[in-house]
């Protein structure tokens, strides 16, 4: 979220930021002791690798340990960028080197009660430059999810919230590793509240009535940057409203499972989504054919409205048929193929510890929908794990977006994702390689313009490794290409590859300092990015 107001004082008083930057810092160095350090600020800007993943090996979940913890810090980081955007250029926007100050206090609170357990991170930003002041911004980043039991065994109620600041246009690495200009900094916010009651028939079965109120705001920045990779509009309001209820069969029915669903979703707003609606009833029946084999199936039936241009009317039958394989307790694989969203899909699920240290999950996934019901459906599928990364509910593997890369889109899209990710944990590294996939036809808009179609490909390698009880480092590249075919059938292509590294030295058990050092080149680089771009930072973490 911008505050273009609050721009002229902000560039006034960042000379005094700087010198008090340093002042603090040589404050905190002078009160810290050299003592064994708890991995204090070891994330290195991208998140710490290891506690990231390491909710997905098998035995490696956290423990819960009952009561409230709370935790603080206070970064400040000084950064110099080789292409800082400046407004004013031949095409709207030019480039120049500049230095900009980042301001991140973080607050996190976790815990269990009798009632109530959650977790929530929140980590504001200030950015404060010194030639640029058009480009002074405050964001915000937020991840949280709680679920409070209102009447033991009756009546709960689920909460779900996430917000993060990313690229519209896209074509640049995730953060952590880049600086979003203010012309194309776009903030994502989804919410969720689902209340809902839950009978157990003893073992017969479980009935569920609820109701589900949904709000997601993509905002920011618009037409100022002209990309032939996204729509003309990406902002987006979108509250849904969805009363469901279900029936899952017990242990009465023995290999047997059943399943009944009903829902109907209605979405009000701005956008693409707006006046939107689905709604569907499915009936689903798995059988335990050996402890290895498990057939599913299912029958139903959806109706799905969009308005806009070209207006999207789909009502028809739903069906699947597939197979979930389980090898161990740290391996699945699931394969169901079948007809939704008027039309024939396929999904893949799969998660295998291949040993004790090293990690498979992948995916493929077919959808019909928006960028605002997009976000609202990550809430559904994700918890939130160590250091506020989002973890995927049924692999236990981080969900990293792929929205910097992809950029934001008004419109409704036909999309095919692919994702695949590889871990090794060692001792002192840890190893992650993955490769994302992204297709999308566009259905339907809000507004005229944008590709018909665009796809995106990336691959990403990251290595941390902690060289001493007090010093770590990352590494992480990526290289991508994406493109997109205009309604004049012409296509466009960009290359990306971002290089980044960084160290973390941990001077006590609450203060930290960090170097980090990024390198990236585009091709047919949009008004906002230059071929090349070179990011050096600095700062100091302290802990509260």
């Amino acid at each position: 979220m911008r505050y273009p107001g609050r721009q002229a004082p902000l560039s006034r008083i960042a000379f005094g930021i700087r010198a008090a930057t340093l002042l603090l810092g040589a404050v905190m160095l002078l009160a810290s002791h050299q003592v064994a350090a708890q991995v204090a600020g070891a994330d290195v800007r991208l998140g710490n690798l290891r506690d990231s993943f390491q909710s997905a090996f098998p035995g490696q979940g956290a423990i819960a340990t009952g009561g409230w913890t709370w935790g603080a810090s206070l970064g400040i980081d000084e950064t110099y960028n080789s292409a800082t955007p400046n407004t004013g250029g031949t095409r709207g926007v030019s480039s120049k080197p500049d230095f900009y100050t980042s301001i991140t206090p973080n607050i996190s609170v976790q815990g269990e009660g009798p009632r109530l357990t959650g977790t929530l991170y929140y980590s504001p930003q200030a950015q404060i430059y010194v030639k640029s002041p058009s480009q002074n911004t405050i964001s915000h980043n937020f991840n949280g999810t709680g679920h409070l039991t209102i009447v033991p065994d009756l009546a709960y109620m689920d909460l779900r919230g996430n917000t993060a600041l990313r690229s519209r246009a896209g074509g640049v690495g995730p953060a952590g590793t880049t600086s979003i200009s203010a012309q194309d900094q776009i903030q994502t916010t989804a919410l969720s509240v689902d209340t809902y009651l839950v009978h157990r028939f003893d073992n017969f079965g479980t009935a569920q009535l609820g109701y589900t109120i949904g709000q997601t705001i993509i905002s920011g920045s618009q037409n100022q940057i002209v990309s032939p990779f996204i729509t003309p509009q990406s902002d987006q309001s979108l509250r849904s409203m969805t009363p469901h209820l279900s029936f899952t069969t017990g242990d009465d029915f023995g290999r047997f499972q059943g399943n009944l669903q009903v829902q109907a979703t209605t979405n009000q707003g701005t956008g693409p989504g707006a006046g939107s609606s689905r709604s569907s009833e499915t009936a689903s029946l798995s059988y335990a054919l050996t402890r290895l084999w498990t057939l599913t199936g299912s029958v139903g039936h959806e109706k799905i409205d969009y308005p806009g241009l070209n207006p999207i009317h789909i009502d028809g039958p739903t069906w699947s048929g597939g197979v979930i394989v389980t090898p161990d307790p740290a391996s699945s694989l699931a394969i169901s193929y079948g007809q939704k969203s008027g039309r024939p899909s396929l999904s893949v699920n799969a998660s295998t510890a291949l040993t004790s240290r090293i990690l498979l999950t992948g995916s493929y996934s077919e959808i019909l929908s928006t960028s605002a019901e997009s976000a609202q459906a990550g809430l559904a599928n994700s918890t939130v794990g160590a250091g506020g990364i989002s973890i995927n509910r049924t692999t236990g593997a981080p969900i990293i977006s792929s929205d910097n890369f992809n950029g934001i889109q008004g419109a409704v899209t036909y999309s095919k994702t692919v994702n695949a990710t590889v871990t090794w944990l060692r001792n002192l590294d840890t190893v992650s390689f993955s490769i994302n996939r992204l297709q999308s036809q566009f259905v339907s808009a809000a507004a005229v313009g944008g590709p018909n179609a665009t796809t995106g490909f990336n691959g990403t390698l990251s290595w941390q490794h902690e060289f001493s009880e007090n010093l770590h480092g990352n590494i992480f590249t990526m290289m991508g290409q994406r493109s997109a075919v205009s309604a004049a059938r012409v296509t466009t292509s960009q290359n990306t590859m971002t290089i980044f590294a960084g160290l973390t030295y941990d001077i006590s058990q609450t203060l930290s300092t960090h170097l980090q050092a990024t390198y990236t080149k585009t091709s047919n680089p949009l008004a906002t990015q230059k071929p090349t771009t070179t990011m050096i930072v600095f700062g100091l973490n302290k802990m509260f």
